[in-house]
Formats: structure tokens, sequence, C-alpha cells
């Protein structure tokens, strides 16, 4: 069995108003993970800034088969930013087409 090389999951978060104006509820979560069982990574690079690129399978974006490749970029003066853009490619009959791209602007303290 091969060991487990990388794995985060993926929690959106929706921020609440009001009364505890400092809590979020959980909008989606998804998983990743490269190496071992149920692996839906094809490639993966890292680097030790943070910056990384993942491309994956993704189970059926409307029914077709679909690539997800996720940058995500560091910024290396603020290390607590960083910008993550994913793209969804579709593959149809030796076409490759661009079918969404979702751009995440971050911060973490």
């Amino acid at each position: 069995m091969m060991e487990q090389l990388f794995f985060y999951k993926l929690i959106k978060l929706l921020p609440t108003v009001g009364y505890e104006a400092n809590a979020a509820m959980r909008h989606s979560a998804s998983e990743r993970v490269a190496g071992g069982l149920g692996n839906n990574v094809l490639a993966f690079g890292y680097h030790p800034s943070g910056r990384y690129i993942c491309v994956g399978l993704v189970n059926g974006f409307e029914g077709k088969r679909t690539l997800e490749l996720e940058h995500c970029f560091v910024n290396p003066k603020n290390w607590e930013e960083s910008l993550r853009v994913i793209q969804l490619v579709s593959l149809e009959e030796g076409m490759v087409s661009l079918e969404k791209i979702l751009i995440f602007s971050e911060y973490w303290y």
C-alpha cells in the first residue's frame, strides 16, 4: 500500500451577521489526496513558501470528463495573503475547453 503523500481539505465558509458576527457557517467542503487510496490528484508541485500547483480529476462537471487545475500564489512580502486560481477544463473528443474559472483572494490570521 502506497503512503499518503499529500492531503488537504478545502472548506468554504459563509460569514454570519448580527449577534454572532465573528462566527461562520460551512458552505461546502472538498478533499484532495495524492498517493495512497482514493487518489484524485494527477500532478502536484509544492514550494516551501506555500505556493503550489495541483492537477486533479473532477467527478463530472456537467457530465463531462473534467480536470481541475489549481494554482496558489503567496504574496512574497506577506505570507498571510494568497491568491488561488482554480480552472475547470473539460476534455471531449480531442478538444480542451475552459468551463469555469474561480479566483479566491485569501487572508488568514
